[in-house]
């Protein structure tokens, strides 16, 4: 059965929340194209564009060292950690 799992913490001044997953996860080549359309602002695939939208949002607000971070691992299930700033 899938789970979706959401923490937060602060660290640092920080504001830190995963949304971690135990679905089929991604490939490397998979997690690789979707990274390389949000971080290199070149989402060539319908299926990023709200987490290519998102990051920019984030970014535009608060800064280049905030936004979202993919981790996923074919088999096991995806991490996204979005990071924000405490205050602004």
């Amino acid at each position: 059965m899938g789970k979706i799992t959401i923490t937060g913490w602060i660290k640092d001044e920080e504001l830190l929340l995963y949304i971690e997953d135990n679905g089929i996860g991604m490939t490397e080549e998979r997690l690789n194209k979707v990274c390389d359309g949000i971080y290199n602002k070149t989402p060539n695939e319908n299926d990023i564009y709200g987490l290519y939208n998102v990051n920019e949002r984030i970014r535009l607000n608060f800064g280049d060292k905030y936004g979202i971070y993919i981790d996923s691992t074919f088999m096991e299930g995806t991490v996204v950690t979005v990071k924000l700033p405490l205050t602004w």
